[in-house]
């Protein structure tokens, strides 16, 4: 290999190494953290999903739903990690209200008010 074809290559090299540590460094976040965060949400969303389809639809089933969603999703963003302890309570809630299959304001706030007392402040 000639010498001035070696000190090109290294510089290409150099160059790529550069763009490669600048995208990674101001771009990581938008393009991998972020839609990690709404995947894993989402999987966690599904696994609670299920356990809502055998319940009757009511205004308080959709209010759970989101708060769910929410709580989920604020929890990800501190903690960067959900565990099966944190939707074992949950499943648990709905579980434990779904005996007559259909949530009452009652259940709803009980549950939304253990949502509050688990959330991170």
């Amino acid at each position: 290999m000639k010498k001035g074809c070696f000190v090109k290559s290294i510089i290409t090299l150099t160059v790529i190494t550069a763009v490669i540590i600048y995208l990674v460094k101001n771009h990581w976040n938008d393009w991998v953290v972020t839609p990690g965060k709404k995947f894993v949400v989402n999987i966690a969303m599904n696994s609670v999903k299920d356990d809502l389809e055998s319940l009757d639809n009511s205004p308080f089933k959709d209010s759970l739903e989101v708060d769910l969603k929410n709580y989920l999703t604020k929890k990800f963003e501190k903690t960067q990690t959900i565990t099966d302890n944190d939707l074992a309570f949950i499943v648990d809630s709905i579980q434990s209200a779904a005996s007559d299959s259909i949530i009452t304001k009652e259940e709803y706030l009980n549950i939304k008010q253990i949502l509050k007392s688990k959330s991170i402040k």
